[in-house]
């Protein structure tokens, strides 16, 4: 990353940036609400998750010192405080700082919980004020309970299109920063897989069509899309977008994440990713044990959202699989209960939340700049295992 790139990120003095737009809506979608119908959650689980932000400042020569100089900074971590299959317990939520090693107890005690922005998310606002020194660490902790999704099939086929989406459903059909579905290219894809057919084929059947064909229309996959520095550090996510990735039949798993979601709303299939946090099973080999997870999620009328991880879908479905049987990958995700969902944004939706470089669902905005050196952010999630709360258990 250049200087003059560090420092553009950093300068924010009067512009915006439409990366975080929600989708178009002029009024905001209900809490999430558990499934019902032929959809269902089991086996929860609760943890206490801990994010971990560093932002430091690396001399771009030996020996010179550039400060990180900031006035009026803020930093937006999103939280789910409920969806299908996850809840935050709002009051556990607390934000620490410290400026070069220093603990901030009053910038953190101001700390506030932003619940009037659109999708479904809350925003924890951590004021910054004004910064200096060479690292700034910000700390996000809070208890989130998740389920197990389960789905009947057999039934979920028979669902046919509804009259009207539900409310909480119509945002997810808009285009927004990293999902182009109003990209031309997603409608006619869709009108080659379905045609004239898609209006009398039941949401379910023709959401597993579009997801099967979009997967299959990468030809390569590019890693996991969890972009690290060569000390494992977690840096955000890498990925070009649902357009590009589609474009070229190849990009990383969350930008197939984010082709099938578009292709979904091109069809007119309310459809979201969902940005998370996920703790590797035990016994696994990875030098990065928790870290970012990016699925995806479609609408079904009468029942609520169901989960799929185009990942697996991509390598277990093959072209004949019956669109009424159960699915590796879709509506019955064992994994769904180790995994915590931090926003369906991969960057925050106000219009001046950026990132230094990678999204991967926070932001900042600020004034200032660092120095002549490079703004360098690295991630650490941390995911401990907790009692379930006294109505769960």
């Amino acid at each position: 990353m250049s200087t003059a790139l560090a420092i553009a990120c950093l300068t924010l003095l009067s512009q915006t940036s439409p990366a975080g737009e929600p989708p178009a809506d002029a009024t905001p979608p209900p809490a999430g609400r558990p499934p019902e119908g032929f959809i269902s959650r089991t086996n929860p689980k609760c943890y206490e998750v801990r994010w971990e932000l560093l932002v430091n400042v690396t001399p771009t020569t030996r020996g010179e010192t550039s400060p990180l100089r900031l006035d009026d900074a803020n930093f937006f971590f999103p939280l789910v405080p409920l969806s299908t299959y996850s809840r935050v317990e709002m009051p556990s939520v607390r934000a620490q700082i410290q400026r070069t090693n220093q603990p901030d107890a009053g910038a953190a005690a101001a700390t506030r919980i932003d619940r009037a922005v659109p999708g479904g998310i809350a925003l924890a606002v951590v004021p910054i004020g004004s910064a200096g020194g060479q690292a700034l660490r910000v700390t996000l902790t809070f208890t989130s309970v998740v389920w197990r999704s389960d789905i009947d099939d057999a039934g979920a086929a028979r669902v046919p299109w509804p009259s009207e989406w539900a409310p909480e459903a119509k945002p997810w059909l808009q285009p927004q920063w990293m999902i182009e579905s109003d990209d031309p290219r997603f409608a006619q894809f869709v009108d080659r897989i379905a045609g004239s057919r898609l209006r009398y084929t039941p949401v379910f059947v023709a959401a597993k069509e579009l997801l099967r064909a979009t997967c299959a229309a990468f030809r390569g996959v590019d890693g996991s899309g969890l972009e690290t520095a060569k000390d494992s550090q977690v840096r955000g996510l890498r990925m070009v977008g649902a357009a590009a990735a589609m474009q070229a039949g190849s990009g990383t798993e969350v930008d197939l994440v984010c082709a099938c979601v578009a292709v979904l709303r091109a069809a007119g299939i309310p459809s979201r990713a969902v940005v998370g946090v996920s703790e590797s099973p035990a016994g696994a080999s990875r030098a990065v044990r928790t870290s970012y997870v990016v699925w995806g999620e479609f609408f079904l009328p009468g029942s609520g959202w169901v989960p799929f991880d185009p990942a697996r879908i991509r390598g277990a479905v093959s072209s004949n699989m019956p669109t009424d049987r159960p699915w590796s990958g879709l509506g019955r995700i064992r994994e769904l209960n180790n995994r915590v969902p931090l926003s369906f944004f991969f960057l925050p939706p106000r219009q001046d939340a950026m990132s230094i470089q990678f999204p991967g669902a926070w932001g900042w905005n600020a004034r200032g700049v660092v120095g002549s050196g490079v703004a360098y952010d690295t991630i650490r999630f941390t995911m401990i295992g907790q009692t379930l709360p006294p109505d769960l258990r």
